[in-house]
Formats: structure tokens, C-alpha cells, sequence
């Protein structure tokens, strides 16, 4: 069979995401950090673009008057005239030059500390684990080879404080006898907090209870039985079959097992720094007059517009000269209206002459920088108002929530919001992606919104952040000594007319981060 080669073609369309969709779909789903960063590179990557200022007209012309009349009033400062007659001004000065320490000038000051001392001498940082068990070290009488092995075995904790890694393996990969490094970890297992350089929870307990004082033998013996031989049991709350293994009465397990519950199971948790990040919304929405008033928060990020240089510059084009105004514009639409003309009127021009000697025409370039002006500042625009339209659509949805709080939030799905203001749903999924918005019930992420939704038994849906935070409210308010089931949890949301099934309730549970109702159960 005879292979032919032949040419061939055929018509087609296809949809091809250009370079300035893909920016503007990056711009869009970005936050108020990753913006601002955007924008202060395009400020300096772009000489056409500058940073402008929002001062009204009228809050210009009050300055103006401010600054003509506070002119009109200066007075030549005499000390005569301006001296306080309250004020002891010889002490002050004496005062200032008996500055108590030692300087190189020999004047009882150090002119380069006249401010005082700076901030960075002031603030202190919390010393880690890492730095404190170090302190130790140098501190010890160890030899150079046990020093250099205990700084690896510092290296080799877990944030907790545990060694993790078989001390098997450290020896052998850092070429070290394991008889050395059995004597150098029980040497670091004795330094402070208690309990470092354990293994695993078993041995944390037992060195801390070999240090514990104040513990009678009987105590310690029960103890040292539950850390162990009755850690599972333990971990499941199976006081019974404890009691029972160590021939123990309730009441005697019961004061033994809050004598294990002051040992520290991580050892390394006072040089935790925990982080408490800080976010600031990209939305407000407000309560005022019984209409809720939706506000993007702008600030810190730079108000762009066309550099008054360049526009006098495209204003002496006579291709533009009409067009361009150098007149202050009132709103961003006008703005881009002009400038879009501008643009326009520079494409329509005949092609530019060639490079020459490797440099670009200004008209080119100034065509190209304009085009990218105009492309930012209309892609933010855009993004404000999207942004705005979306949590405008949120609102109207989600009403009872920003009256009563979590228990009153409706089932939403991004489809809603879409059909509501016309838009694509991946377009409403990148819109509230990495977005916070600050309501009377608290600070969300635009995402929290958006969740499916639970059949009630009188045919409306309610939320499943809802259901969650209603088992969390059950769960609360149980009887400690007497916990509720996933099964009694069916029933209570039962009674509340919500059908939900106790699997649906186990993962809910398990989501909120809420022990089985066995391990949840107090005996003492």
C-alpha cells in the first residue's frame, strides 16, 4: 500500500487566551498585597504612569487659603518675646549637658545619643529551643567530639522538642561510635525544659517523672505503671479497664491521673512562637441606617494615572492635540475615555520608519508604554467593580447571616452569584480567592460563602458551616460526665428540624476538630 504526502487546508476556529487576558485573569485573583506589588513595578518599569493624589478642588483650595493665611501671621522669633516666663529655661539646659554616662567627647553626653537610645536596642527576641539548649552545651563539661555530636542531635529535634530520627542513623551518618551517642543524648536528655530529647511520649513522661519532686513512692509507683503500660488506654479513656488492671477504686485512679496530667507530653512548647497573623479585608461591609454600605479598602495601594509630562508631551502631537487635554478630568472614565482616544489615534498613524542604530522611535514608544498605562489602570478598574458587584450579590444573598450570625447562613454555590450579576463562575471563583471581607459578624474569606446545603424537613436548605457550628454549640453545652453521640447529635438537629444522616455528622465532627463522645467523657 502506497503512502501519499500531500498538503492540505482546512478553516477552523479556536478561542486562544491572549497575553492581556491572562494578565488581567492573574490581576484578578489577586490580593491587596500581591496588587500593590504589581502596580509599584509597573510605576517603575513605566515612565508614563505616576502616582496620583485625591485631593479634591475644594480641599485644594483650603489648603491654599490655610497656607496664605498661616504666611500672613509668621513673626520673626525673638528669644525676648517667645521666652516662656513659666518655664526654667537655665535648669533645662543644665539638665541637657548632665547626661549620666560616659562619652568620648568629654561633656557628659554622646552627641550621636542626643535621642535617646533606638528602638533595636530596646526590642528583644525570644530566645528558641535551639539557642537555649546551645546555652547549655557551651555551658557543659563536655569534650570537643560530644559537643560537636550534641549540636547534631540539637539539629535533629522536631519543633516539640523530640528525636524523631533512630539514633542509629545519626551515628552512623556523622561517623559516630552509638555508645557515644547513647551517652551524649542521656547527657542532653538532663538539660532544661524537661523532657527534650526524647523519643517518643513514653520516655518524655518518664523523664520528667524521674525529676519530679514532692511525689510520695506510692504516687510515683502508679505512675510509673501508667506512662508504662497504660498509655493506650489512656489515650482512649478506658478508666475502667485501668481501674480494674491495677486493682485501683475510681476515686484513687482519678487523683493519680491529674498528677500525670502536670507533666508536659511537648516539651518545647514555651519556645513556640506562635503566629498570630493579621489580616486586613479587602472589603467592608457596614450597617448604617438599616442598609448594609459595601467599601473596598484602597489604602496602600497607588492611585495610577498618566504622568503630566508625558501628556503635554502627546498633547504638542498635532495627530492628538484635540484629544488629549492636560484639563483635569473628574472621574476614571473620563480618563480612560481620553486616553483610549490618544491610543486610537496613535494606532491609526501610518507605520513608524525603522530602528535606527538599535534605538526605537518615540512615537513607538510611547504608543507601546500608553497602551500598557491604559491596560492597567482599566484592568484595576475593572477588578474594583467586579469585586464590588460580587460581594454586593453576597450581601443580598446572605442577609439573615450578617443579622444573626453563622447558624442563620444560606446554602450558596458559585452559579448563584454568577447568574445574579452576569458573569462566568470561574470569573466569581477568582474574584473571591484570597479575598477577606469584614461584616458585623466577624472577618470571612469570600470563599466561606460558598457552601452546600442540608434539606430541613419544612423544604428550605440550611448551610453546612451552619450545621457545623450548631454541633459546636451542642457539643459545648453537653454534660462532661455524660457526652453526646453522634446519634444523640442526629436527634438534637433533628428536633431542629434538620435531616441529616450520623455518618454526615461524624465527618462534621471530625472536620471541627471534636473527639468521639468515649474520649470526650469526664470521670473525675
Amino acid at each position: 500500500m502506497a503512502v501519499d504526502l500531500k498538503l492540505s487546508m482546512r478553516l477552523g476556529q479556536t478561542m486562544v487566551m491572549t497575553p492581556q487576558l491572562q494578565a488581567a485573569i492573574k490581576l484578578l485573583q489577586m490580593n491587596r498585597l500581591e496588587l500593590s506589588e504589581t502596580i509599584q513595578t509597573e510605576l517603575n518599569e513605566n515612565p508614563l504612569l505616576e502616582e496620583g493624589s485625591e485631593v479634591s478642588e475644594l480641599e485644594q483650595k483650603k489648603a491654599e487659603q490655610e497656607q496664605a493665611d498661616s504666611s500672613d501671621t509668621m513673626h520673626e522669633v525673638s528669644p525676648d518675646t517667645d521666652r516662656n516666663p513659666d518655664f526654667d529655661w537655665d535648669t533645662y539646659i543644665e539638665q541637657s549637658f548632665s547626661y549620666s554616662g560616659k562619652s568620648s567627647s568629654g561633656l557628659g553626653f554622646d552627641p550621636s545619643q542626643e535621642e535617646g537610645p533606638g528602638f533595636e536596642s530596646l526590642s528583644t527576641k525570644k530566645k528558641n529551643l535551639t539557642d537555649h539548649l546551645m546555652d547549655q552545651v557551651q555551658m557543659s563539661d563536655l569534650d570537643n567530639e560530644e559537643r560537636d555530636f550534641a549540636v547534631v542531635l540539637i539539629a535533629s529535634l522536631d519543633e516539640w522538642g523530640y528525636l524523631r530520627e533512630p539514633l542509629e542513623e545519626i551515628c552512623k551518618k556523622h561517623k559516630v561510635k552509638y555508645e557515644l551517642g547513647e551517652l551524649v543524648l542521656k547527657l542532653m536528655q538532663e538539660f532544661d525544659p524537661i523532657g527534650v530529647g526524647a523519643r517518643d511520649l513514653r520516655e518524655c513522661l518518664m523523664l520528667q517523672l524521674n525529676r519530679a519532686k514532692n511525689i510520695r513512692k506510692v504516687e510515683r509507683d502508679l505512675l510509673r505503671e501508667l506512662i508504662e503500660n497504660q498509655l493506650p488506654n489512656l489515650e482512649k479513656k478506658n478508666f475502667k479497664a485501668i481501674a480494674k488492671d491495677l486493682g485501683l477504686e475510681m476515686d484513687e485512679l482519678g487523683d493519680t491521673i491529674r498528677l500525670l496530667q502536670k507533666f508536659e507530653p511537648r516539651p518545647a512548647r514555651p519556645f513556640i512562637e506562635m503566629d498570630n497573623p493579621y489580616i486586613t479585608p479587602d472589603i467592608y461591609i457596614h450597617k448604617i441606617n438599616g442598609e448594609y454600605v459595601i467599601t473596598l479598602n484602597e489604602d496602600g495601594l497607588p492611585k495610577l494615572k498618566i504622568s503630566n509630562l508625558y501628556r503635554s508631551i502627546l498633547q504638542q502631537m498635532p495627530e492628538i492635540k484635540e484629544i488629549v487635554q492636560v484639563a483635569r478630568v473628574k472621574t476614571v472614565e473620563e480618563e480612560l475615555a481620553i486616553l483610549a482616544g490618544a491610543e486610537k489615534a496613535l494606532s491609526a498613524q501610518a507605520v513608524p520608519p525603522p530602528k535606527v542604530s538599535g534605538k526605537q522611535n518615540p512615537k513607538e514608544y510611547i504608543q507601546n508604554k500608553l497602551r500598557s498605562a491604559l491596560w492597567l489602570i482599566r484592568s484595576i478598574h475593572q477588578r474594583q467593580r467586579t469585586i464590588y458587584k460580587v460581594t454586593e450579590s453576597i450581601v443580598k444573598s446572605q442577609r439573615e447571616f450578617l443579622e444573626q450570625g453563622v447558624t442563620h447562613l444560606r446554602p450558596m454555590v458559585l452559579k448563584d452569584i454568577a447568574t445574579d450579576i452576569g458573569m462566568h463562575e470561574s470569573t466569581i471563583s477568582r474574584v473571591t480567592s484570597n479575598k477577606y471581607v469584614h461584616t458585623p459578624q466577624g472577618t470571612f474569606e469570600l470563599k466561606y460563602f460558598f457552601s452546600s446545603g442540608i434539606q430541613k424537613s419544612n423544604g428550605d436548605g440550611i448551610a453546612s458551616e451552619s450545621v457545623k457550628e450548631k454541633i459546636r454549640m451542642i457539643v459545648k453545652s453537653e454534660d462532661q460526665f455524660n457526652p453526646v453521640s453522634d446519634q444523640g447529635i442526629v436527634q438534637a438537629l433533628q428536633r431542629q428540624g434538620i435531616e441529616i444522616a450520623r455518618r454526615t455528622v461524624a465527618k462534621y465532627r471530625e472536620m471541627l476538630g471534636i473527639l468521639p463522645s468515649s474520649q470526650r467523657k469526664n470521670l473525675f
